[in-house]
């Protein structure tokens, strides 16, 4: 199960457009800050000045707030993008889950150790902590994910919703992955060597291996 060819690029996300949406829900949750400052403007009492004070500093706090988590999104985010626009897609076999007793969001994070099939036929060993939606928990108890790979750092993402379809396959007794054209597989392996993801000895060992089939 190699990455798919023309596919749309998609633009990655955007830092201000993340920054401005949590802006607006840490106003919101933090909105007594503005109120503070509006209160004292409107007012224009005496003995108002800590509404003054307090309403600066509850409100740069919501900026600062804002903007730390909207970084961390936005990276997270525009990892996920990058491996699910240029990363392989491949079918990866679930070796162990280890729970690590956190959650984010009420998603529990596991350690994944996988084994990933890759197009020019060889094998990664996988590893990493993943957020694991609630609606996806039953997915880790099969045998097989749907995985986004960058084979060249290792760093992986699920892809939950193949994983899903995989999981259907499998409860229908069709989940066994269908022998894809040799075709297809010699094109994946142009497509990785031209992306310098293959050494030349790599790439002749893998087309070698699938020529040996006819």
């Amino acid at each position: 199960m190699g990455r798919g060819t023309g596919r749309a690029v998609e633009r990655p996300p955007s830092l201000p457009r993340t920054f401005a949406k949590m802006l607006a829900m840490m106003l919101v949750f933090g909105i007594v800050g503005p109120l503070f400052l509006g209160l004292y403007v409107i007012l224009d009492l005496p003995d108002t000045g800590w509404m003054l004070g307090w309403g600066i500093a509850i409100t740069v706090l919501d900026v600062v707030l804002a903007a730390v988590v909207a970084v961390a999104t936005t990276r997270a985010a525009r990892r996920r993008h990058r491996l699910g626009q240029f990363g392989l897609r491949v079918r990866a076999e679930l070796v162990s889950v280890d729970r690590t007793g956190i959650s984010i969001n009420d998603d529990p994070v596991v350690w994944l150790r996988l084994r990933a099939h890759l197009p020019d036929e060889s094998e990664r060993r996988l590893h990493r902590r993943v957020v694991v939606p609630q609606t996806r928990l039953a997915l880790i108890d099969g045998r097989d994910v749907v995985v986004h790979l960058d084979p060249t750092t290792d760093d992986f993402d699920v892809d939950w919703q193949a994983t899903a379809g995989l999981a259907r396959r499998a409860a229908d007794g069709s989940g066994a992955a269908p022998a894809r054209p040799r075709a297809e597989r010699l094109a994946e392996l142009d497509d990785l060597m031209h992306r310098d993801l293959l050494t030349r000895e790599e790439y002749d060992a893998a087309r070698a291996r699938i020529l040996a089939e006819i």
